[in-house]
């Protein structure tokens, strides 16, 4: 992986669409669709949620985090949410 290419799955892993990367790293949002096109093709991922679970369990830059919340039913709910691993932060 390029450093542009860990950069933008950083921010994929954050939540942000192509075009708010695209600000973030002051790039046009095409060029955003070809990295991440490429970031697919390098690590065999089929979506942005497969490219997490991939960097998380392969590369740890982008660890998972689980929350556990109580709803207003009562029920408990596991939410696991992506966040930078403690070193890359």
């Amino acid at each position: 992986m390029t450093r542009c290419e860990e950069d933008v799955i950083r921010l994929v892993a954050d939540g942000l669409k192509n075009r708010e990367i695209a600000q973030r790293l002051k790039v046009k949002e095409h060029s955003i669709r070809n990295y991440i096109y490429r970031i697919f093709e390098k690590l065999g991922a089929a979506g942005r949620v497969e490219l997490i679970l991939i960097m998380c369990l392969v590369t740890g830059i982008v660890a998972i985090r689980l929350a556990c919340t109580q709803s207003a039913e009562s029920r408990t709910e596991f939410i696991l949410a992506p966040s930078l691993h403690p070193l890359c932060e």
